[in-house]
């Protein structure tokens, strides 16, 4: 999938002329906005398309990511209503660890202000125009955490693919995508009823954080962080929530943030 995400954004740059698409109208919610844009004006002959969920946030709104944490809810998306739409991938920015009202406790793992959901669209007929009907399962957290539904639409007519005016604010965010950990970068064990994740790598971490997404049955907190002599490598201890600590899978998705830097891996849980 990163390979063809790859190919992908050359072809985007590449791409130039044609006419622009008008952008697209927002939906208004409590504390935020959503609308669906797209990085090309039209579709074009290569295989995926590229658009994004944008979200933009009222002051002390948060939105929540895919693993929100022991309070969260994360958005679920269904794009089932879609014309020429045989497959749609999310790609999910790195998040933040987020304050949130005294009631959720450990807080929010997400998004504030705004931030772009890459979606990757693969046309079931390449070349022919797309519709595309996301409805969106959310909940969005201010003085009282909201959960909301919305729908959204997205049309793009069969064209060139030329670059459309939305596509620096999708490619801004996707390059905030964390990129695939390298080999034996991330090892992850259980210790008691608590999870222990060791990361290493060639650059010195600063003040690195973790996210682990064990499914939704499986929440995490902040984890404790203890940094290695030379800061190249940490060990984080997590306990999930007491209902869930005997419900660990078999692997898990870990996300490392620090600073401008992510990188994400799927590992196996060692006894």
């Amino acid at each position: 999938m990163r390979a063809a995400l790859a190919g992908l954004i050359t072809l985007l740059v590449l791409a130039g002329g044609g006419a622009e698409a008008r952008a697209p109208a927002w939906t208004e919610h409590q504390g935020v906005s959503f609308r669906l844009i797209a990085a090309t004006a039209s579709v074009g002959p290569t295989r995926d398309l590229l658009v994004g969920l944008q979200v933009r946030l009222l002051p002390g709104w948060k939105f929540f990511w895919r693993a929100p944490g022991p309070s969260g809810i994360a958005p679920r998306f269904d794009g089932s209503g879609s014309t020429n739409v045989k497959a749609m991938t999310v790609l999910w920015p790195a998040p933040r660890r987020l304050d949130a009202a005294p009631a959720l406790g450990d807080g929010i793992v997400g998004y504030e202000r705004e931030v772009v959901l890459p979606i990757l669209v693969v046309p079931a007929r390449p070349g022919a125009a797309v519709a595309l009907r996301l409805a969106i399962d959310y909940a969005v957290c201010g003085p009282v955490c909201i959960p909301d539904h919305t729908d959204l639409a997205l049309d793009l007519p069969a064209g060139t693919g030329a670059r459309g005016p939305e596509g620096s604010q999708i490619d801004r965010h996707l390059a905030r995508v964390p990129k695939a950990a390298p080999p034996s970068a991330i090892r992850a064990r259980r210790d008691g009823a608590a999870l222990v994740v060791e990361v290493s790598g060639a650059a010195a971490l600063r003040r690195p954080d973790l996210f682990v997404d064990a499914g939704p049955a499986v929440p995490f907190g902040a984890p404790v962080v203890t940094l290695g002599a030379d800061r190249r490598s940490a060990l984080f201890r997590l306990a999930p929530s007491r209902a869930a600590a005997g419900a660990l899978p078999a692997r898990i998705t870990v996300t490392l943030v620090d600073g401008a830097r992510a990188i994400e891996g799927t590992v196996p849980i060692r006894p």
